[in-house]
């Protein structure tokens, strides 16, 4: 009975083809041990085969992660501080400096919004000799009558937030005629209208 049990399942089972013995070949009697791969230098060693494998460029940074980074880095903001002034949330921010791209339909136009803070936050930078703590400090401090250049970058105005650092930079003069804080000398000659 085993018998006729296994002729039926050998009729059942397709007959074996020269591609099936080709492709699956004979069962091997001992273990093949895999190849050592020495990837160390430029030239990679497989066994006995050495294969060169060029190497890979390096991906750009997206550049709205770059800026990101930029602007942290000159300023010493968190992300939650960027974010705030960008108007978008800090999980935003943190998905963005990681390489995500920023998507439209949520963050409206972030890149030129990015951009614009980047500008203002680099120029101050670089007016501050490279010291993140005093750009900063240029960008929060509030001058009598203007606004900060921190509450114009979060309005959206890189230009007036420029004109805001550069007044806290450097105050604005008096009003009125430039006067000397010297006594004049006995042999000048006075302007006509004195």
């Amino acid at each position: 009975m085993r018998e006729r049990n296994t002729s039926a399942r050998r009729s059942m089972m397709p007959p074996v083809t020269l591609y099936d013995s080709l492709a699956l070949g004979e069962p091997l009697l001992r273990p093949v041990p895999h190849p050592a791969v020495d990837t160390r230098g430029s030239i990679w060693l497989v066994g006995d085969w050495a294969v060169d494998v060029p190497p890979s460029p390096p991906r750009p940074i997206p550049e709205a992660a770059r800026l990101i980074a930029l602007v942290r880095d000159r300023t010493g903001w968190s992300a939650r501080r960027l974010a705030e002034l960008l108007g978008v949330s800090h999980s935003t921010v943190r998905r963005i400096a990681g390489g995500q791209q920023p998507k439209a339909a949520h963050s409206g136009n972030l890149p030129l919004r990015l951009r614009g803070v980047y500008d203002v936050v680099d120029r101050i930078y670089l007016l501050q000799h490279r010291d993140p703590s005093a750009t900063a400090h240029i960008l929060d401090e509030v001058i009598p009558g203007r606004r900060s250049a921190v509450s114009e970058l979060r309005d959206g105005n890189p230009a007036a937030a420029y004109l805001a650092a550069i007044d806290a930079l450097r105050p604005p003069r008096s009003p009125g005629l430039l006067t000397g804080d010297r006594p004049k000398s006995a042999g000048a000659t006075a302007p006509l209208h004195e």
